[in-house]
């Protein structure tokens, strides 16, 4: 008995154990973490493109060459929904990629602040905790996003297309803090961007005919 007490073999693999169970803990929450910011950058995604399609929306009926009968409301809703964000029980839109019932503690909600010459969009979902549950940090995160957009009008264009597209291709860089670049044409092609990476910096860009 004296020697089975005396004996320090296992020892070392005993403290590995006690010391691997706050490790796994701490890269646990950190995966969990990361999947919060994934959500973060869709819901950003979803944020963005339905404030400017609403915009695009306000723009298409205040210049009165807008034949499209839906709301500002309705497309910039589409277009969260065809980044996967979509209220409960709203799901039909065109080309919607959400799902029809999501999984178990999972809401999302969208919602769209209509002004005069502005669109703001507020994405969000509502997830679980599992890991930061457990540690007693929080029992569900809600990961949120904003963006708006907003209608400028153009008094002095530094580039103007009368007729065709506005045509961006390569990796250009626009610079023009002081006016804008727009195109009369209503078509919906009335700007193209074919770049891996096009940096801009204008006062306004206005395309006429997105719908």
């Amino acid at each position: 008995m004296n020697s089975f007490l005396r004996c320090r073999r296992g020892s070392i693999a005993f403290a590995t154990v006690i010391a691997l169970v706050p490790l796994i803990g701490v890269v646990a929450l950190g995966a969990e973490a990361g999947s919060w910011y994934v959500t973060r950058q869709h819901a950003q995604n979803a944020a963005d493109a339905a404030a400017i399609s609403g915009v695009w929306r306000l723009i298409c009926g205040q210049r009165g060459f807008c034949t499209d009968t839906n709301s500002a409301d309705y497309r910039a809703k589409q277009f969260a929904a065809q980044n996967t964000f979509c209220n409960a029980g709203d799901t039909s839109y065109p080309g919607s990629r959400c799902a029809a019932t999501l999984p178990t503690g999972i809401s999302q909600a969208v919602r769209i602040v209509v002004n005069a010459n502005s669109i703001q969009a507020n994405v969000s979902q509502q997830q679980p905790a599992y890991l930061s549950k457990v540690l007693g940090l929080s029992n569900a995160v809600t990961i949120g996003a904003t963006a708006t957009a907003q209608i400028q009008v153009l008094t002095n264009p530094c580039v103007l297309a009368l007729t065709g597209s506005v045509d961006f291709q390569g990796s250009p860089s626009v610079s023009s803090p002081n006016c804008g670049v727009t195109s009369n044409d209503p078509a919906s092609d009335a700007f193209i961007f074919k770049a891996a990476a096009v940096s801009a910096s204008t006062r306004h860009c206005s395309p006429r005919g997105l719908f």
